[in-house]
């Protein structure tokens, strides 16, 4: 088989897997209510566990049954985590609506750089905080802890994988038709592609 060959079938089935676990978290999330998020939590939780799985797997892995144990596995811990980051996220969101209304002042600006600032940390930590969870059995704030560590460990690394997910937003963006057979799936690969390259080579170190 030449390297063309091999490299047209690599790729199918990687946008393979992509679609797959993409459904599966769309049927998923539905299962749970997208008005109480009930289901999206886990099912994201999930198709990070997946990947996580597959990447470290020999062979195949069967993707609807892990998906599924996983759902099943984290859905009350998922949605106890997902809920509280929200509720975090959406403070923060308010601050900014809050201070954004008050009249113009030194303070206030500097206040609303800050809660800026804020935000894009606990974006980051939000990104890897994902990875971390299905990777290591931690308590709760340790994993906040450690999903920090990879955040600064490598700042370059993690300003090209941002670069990337940026990238992927503006294909969905120019090409929304894409996002129901792609849209989590292609943003949760390369985060968790990266982050476990990162764990083994913290563990060889």
């Amino acid at each position: 088989m030449s390297h063309l060959s091999t490299w047209y079938f690599s790729f199918g089935e990687w946008m393979y897997k992509l679609f797959i676990l993409n459904i599966c978290w769309i049927l998923l999330s539905l299962s749970g209510g997208f008005i109480f998020l009930g289901g999206v939590f886990p099912a994201t939780v999930a198709i990070y566990a997946t990947f996580r799985k597959d990447f470290q797997a020999s062979g195949d892995i069967k993707l609807f049954q892990t998906f599924f144990y996983y759902f099943k596995k984290e859905l009350v811990k998922a949605n106890l985590y997902g809920y509280g980051m929200t509720l975090i996220g959406s403070i923060l969101f308010l601050n900014i609506r809050i201070i954004g209304q008050l009249e113009t002042s030194l303070l206030n600006s500097v206040l609303m750089i800050l809660t800026y600032g804020l935000l894009i940390l606990f974006l980051l930590v939000a990104m890897y905080f994902l990875p971390v969870y299905v990777h290591f059995q931690l308590k709760p704030i340790t994993y906040v802890k450690y999903a920090f560590i990879l955040l600064i460990g490598k700042p370059l690394q993690t300003i090209a994988l941002v670069v990337c997910i940026l990238v992927i937003f503006y294909i969905f963006y120019r090409f929304p038709v894409l996002l129901p057979f792609l849209g989590v799936s292609s943003i949760a690969y390369p985060i968790m592609k990266y982050s476990l390259t990162f764990f083994t080579t913290q563990k060889e170190a």
